[in-house]
């Protein structure tokens, strides 16, 4: 895909250097400069790595939406919909869902199966969620999932409790807390969350002149 990339840039700016790079190599910049620390993408998806300052030197492999991404939007969403529709939610939240989503069970299956972006549709239910955060079920259900965010991804570093963990992306930003607790229970720490990572990339390529 990066040489896909830069192929396509070459056409449109025929006198300039282009450097394609990976998602995580962006968010490592925008979070961490010149110094290391271990890297999280938690948006729709995932992505993780340990950045040594100028490359992303190991990396815990992202599975995507069906055989992982663990604590990612999409994985929420649809841990949220199959306990909603096994009937496992107390029955004043699960009134709130099915106000909120507006979708029955045939509807659900059409989208997760038939649509293109799956993806989207599961991760819609993040800001049901986070306005629902203080309940128990919902909590107990963000927790379990960040929990196995950080054993999959985040321990498998040999660095977890000697560096910092970076945070990129909107899921992990609104669900700080909940995150950051996950992270400090397994004995790592958080350095900073940041939503979106365009103005730390931007300061980075500004440091580099």
């Amino acid at each position: 895909m990066a040489q896909r990339m830069k192929s396509v840039l070459s056409q449109f700016f025929t006198s300039s250097a282009i450097y394609v790079y990976s998602d995580i190599v962006g968010a490592a910049r925008a979070l961490y400069k010149r110094n290391s620390g271990i890297v999280a993408i938690v948006g729709t998806g995932i992505n993780t790595g340990f950045y040594n300052g100028g490359s992303i030197e190991n990396k815990v492999p992202s599975l995507g939406y069906i055989l992982g991404d663990e604590g990612s939007g999409c994985y929420l969403g649809k841990e949220l919909l199959r306990v909603w529709q096994y009937g496992e939610l107390p029955n004043d939240i699960a009134l709130k869902l099915t106000s909120f989503a507006k979708v029955d069970l045939s509807a659900i299956l059409r989208n997760v199966y038939g649509e293109v972006n799956p993806e989207r549709f599961l991760s819609g239910f993040v800001p049901f969620i986070v306005q629902n955060i203080n309940h128990t079920s919902v909590q107990a259900l963000v927790d379990n999932a960040f929990d196995l965010f950080v054993e999959r991804h985040l321990t498998k570093y040999p660095q977890f409790t000697n560096y910092g963990v970076g945070i990129v992306g909107s899921v992990g930003f609104v669900l700080a807390q909940r995150l950051k607790n996950a992270i400090e229970k397994r004995g790592g720490e958080v350095d900073k969350f940041l939503q979106f990572p365009i103005k730390g990339l931007l300061d980075f390529h500004k440091s580099e002149k």
